[in-house]
Parts: C-alpha cells; sequence; structure tokens
C-alpha cells in the first residue's frame, strides 16, 4: 500500500496525533495473516487511509487532494497514456505552463516520483491521494487499475482457443 517504512509511517501517524500507542497496540493483537500494522489500523477503523494518506502529504510537503470531488478534463486524461497511467498509478489532472499536475498515492515513493518527468514528457507536480481512489480513479477514467483486466483474463483462460477467428467469414 505505501513503500514508507511502517516503522517511519506509524511514527508520523503519531505525530498527527491520528493514532495513539494503544490504538498501535491493539490493532498489533488483531493484525490478520501478513497484514500490515497500518492496513489493521484502516480495517479496525481507527484511522482511515484518508488520514493516513493527509499525514503523508504533510510530511512529504505535498497537498492533498480527495478524488472523490474532482473530476479530471478529457483533454488532461488524454496526456497520460493509459499503461503508463497504470504502470505509475497516477491521475493526471491538470496542465499549466508545461506542469503536469498528478494524483499519487505514495508521497514517500522517491524512485517512481523521481521517474515520472521522464515517463510522462512534463514537469510533474504531485499531490496526494488515498491509493482507494487512485485505484478507483485509474479504473473510471482508464477502464482498469493496472490490475489483469477482463480481457486479459478472457485471453489468458481461453487459452488461445475457442476464440472469434476469420475463418467463418468468407
Amino acid at each position: 500500500m505505501y513503500s514508507a517504512n511502517e516503522d517511519y509511517l506509524l511514527q508520523v501517524l503519531r505525530d498527527a496525533d491520528i493514532v495513539t500507542d494503544s490504538k498501535i497496540n491493539d490493532a498489533r493483537s488483531k493484525r490478520q495473516g501478513v497484514e500490515s500494522l497500518v492496513e489493521a489500523l484502516i480495517r479496525l477503523e481507527m484511522v482511515s487511509q484518508v488520514e493516513v494518506s493527509r499525514a503523508l502529504a504533510i510530511d512529504s510537503g505535498m497537498e492533498f487532494i480527495d478524488l472523490l470531488h474532482y473530476e479530471p478534463l478529457e483533454e488532461i486524461l488524454a496526456l497520460v497514456e493509459p499503461v503508463k497511467a497504470n504502470q505509475f498509478k497516477v491521475i493526471p489532472l491538470s496542465l499549466e505552463e508545461n506542469r503536469l499536475q498528478v494524483a499519487v498515492a505514495d508521497p514517500s515513493d522517491l524512485d517512481k516520483l523521481d521517474s515520472l518527468p521522464h515517463v510522462l514528457g512534463y514537469d510533474v507536480d504531485p499531490v496526494c491521494a488515498t491509493p482507494e481512489q487512485i485505484h478507483e480513479g485509474l479504473i473510471k477514467y482508464y477502464g482498469s487499475s493496472g490490475e489483469i483486466d477482463d480481457t486479459a483474463l478472457e485471453v489468458l483462460t481461453a487459452g488461445g482457443g475457442g476464440g472469434s477467428t476469420a475463418e467463418g467469414e468468407g
């Protein structure tokens, strides 16, 4: 979900007065499987994804945007190819003086942030949104979130056979 070291992320949440050691200890005892402590805090509704993302944004000196209340223009969305939007988990929001504002889920992923201008061909102004909102936005605006989509699944499960071909035409 987030690339930040979990101890660091928990400290950011403590510093922002979003979680207490008591909540962290409670979530630690209720973790499921390989679930991270932050994921457990979210699942147990001790903290929300918005609170986590907002705290990370502030800590990174980045603006937070709630994508539920923002609708990018089609011409802005067209500036980023679907494959690149999915690969880098970004939603383009605006373009001003060759600077593309994009929503990202993880402001601590410095490798991704450093590569975006080269990949997208614009200077980039990142803003932070929740991972869930980025995922939903990729599906809404690009038809996929970078996970295997229905068309690819059909091709893989069909095993290359049984699909329509040109044989029956003509």
